[in-house]
This record gives C-alpha cells, structure tokens and sequence, in this order.
C-alpha cells in the first residue's frame, strides 16, 4: 500500500505521530485523519526458566511491586 501511495496511486494509513516521518520517507502527503483507529501490539516470549537463587529473587520482587497478588487486580500505580 505503502508503495501505491508513493506512485500517487493509492492511500494508506499511518499513525499521526509519524507524519513527518512518513511524508519524508514515502514523499506522500496527509490527507486525512481518523479518531475511530486503533492499533495494538502484544509483545509474545518464551518463558523461561529462571535457576540462579538471586535472578528469582529479583524476578519475584518486580513482579509483586508490579502486579497485585490478588486475581483481577491490575497493575499497581505510582500515586
């Protein structure tokens, strides 16, 4: 899509905080804009087994500062 709207062939969507880049990189122009977008990234990884006594220790104390022990409850903010 990218490259039809570089030939003046086409449009694509992009996210408004790259504009300037975008037109820069594509030598497009905006056309438009769209409050009704959303985008998501979801971050996958491996689990992995944590061995060393002290590395667990670290791990379990982030993870407690971080997330609440209790089921359903979120992250905890700084307040």
């Amino acid at each position: 899509m990218k490259a039809f709207g570089r030939e003046g062939r086409g449009v694509f969507m992009s996210p408004t905080v790259l504009d300037s880049e975008t037109c820069a990189q594509y030598g497009v122009k905006v056309i438009g804009r769209s409050n009704d977008l959303v985008e998501e990234f979801f971050a996958v990884s491996v689990e992995r087994r944590i061995t060393h006594p002290c590395v667990a220790a670290i791990t379990q104390a982030a993870r407690s500062r971080l997330f609440r022990t209790s089921a359903g409850e979120g992250p905890v903010s700084k307040g």
